[in-house]
């Protein structure tokens, strides 16, 4: 039964968090725990708070603590995942995640979160496997769309990433990472045209990236290959040198610009 005392410390301290008093609120904390060791909520908010401060390996020791004793809190294997990936640790956030799945295994955030784990690990077939199954249990959550796309990218999947890049568009029109992801798949997929498209939708949302303006410039040479166009070219050199102005020293920009010259000769 939940001593009365530590439930007054534990209340006392998110007032005092309220008011932006994290040591004093830490100290609550304590005096509550002292009180009574298993109050799973105090041990919790400790770790949050310690967490806050940069004290990981203390707030990792809380994490675990409610883990053990209130293994129904689903927001900690989050928390203690998030913090190991934080510091790097991809293994132990895998281990978490995957320990959080065994009672939570409908939790579509402890999918996504085992995926970006995965994902920064290069494992991803395993990446591709969990990011699906959190979209399949929360269709709305479009960075798990998003990162679906960006692991079949890498893996060489275009149509998976495709088919993922335009639902976390259909969902979020201003996810801007979205446009390049897929006019990156569609160009993979011989959609030139769409591509195009795709980059500069990129653009009038981050006009001074680079990379955008970069892949642009490819296709728009591309396009005027196949279509024997001055005026793709001219607006391929356009986009380049764009490029260039935002990283003088980007190889692939000169190589690009380079290429544009010896079409532009051809055409």
């Amino acid at each position: 039964m939940l001593n009365e005392t530590a439930l007054e410390h534990f209340t006392k301290a998110e007032h005092l968090l309220e008011e932006g008093m994290i040591e004093e609120s830490i100290l609550e904390l304590r005096n509550a725990l002292f009180l009574d060791p298993d109050y799973s909520n105090a041990h919790y908010n400790l770790g949050v708070l310690l967490e806050r401060q940069g004290k990981n390996a203390q707030a990792v020791a809380e994490y675990k603590k409610v883990i053990h004793d209130a293994p129904h809190l689903s927001q900690a294997y989050l928390n203690l995942g998030a913090l190991f990936v934080k510091t790097k640790k991809y293994e132990e956030a895998i281990v978490t995640y995957r320990e959080g799945l065994k009672a939570f295994p409908n939790r579509a955030e402890l999918h996504y979160n085992l995926a970006n784990a995965l994902d920064h690990e290069g494992k991803l077939e395993e990446a591709i496997a969990e990011y699906s199954v959190a979209t399949h249990i929360k269709p709305t959550l479009v960075q798990a769309f998003n990162n679906l796309g960006r692991a079949a990218l890498r893996n060489k999947d275009w149509l998976c990433a495709v088919k993922a890049y335009e639902e976390a568009i259909r969902l979020d029109p201003g996810w801007e990472t979205a446009y390049f992801g897929l006019g990156c798949a569609y160009a993979k997929t011989g959609r030139n045209t769409d591509a195009i498209a795709q980059f500069k939708a990129k653009l009038r949302l981050a006009p001074q990236d680079a990379d955008t303006l970069l892949n642009l410039g490819r296709c728009l040479l591309i396009q005027a290959i196949n279509e024997r166009s001055q005026e793709s070219i001219r607006l391929a050199q356009s986009a380049l040198e764009n490029a260039r102005a935002l990283q003088p020293y980007n190889l692939q920009v000169h190589k690009a610009l380079l290429e544009a010259r010896k079409i532009s000769r051809k055409i």
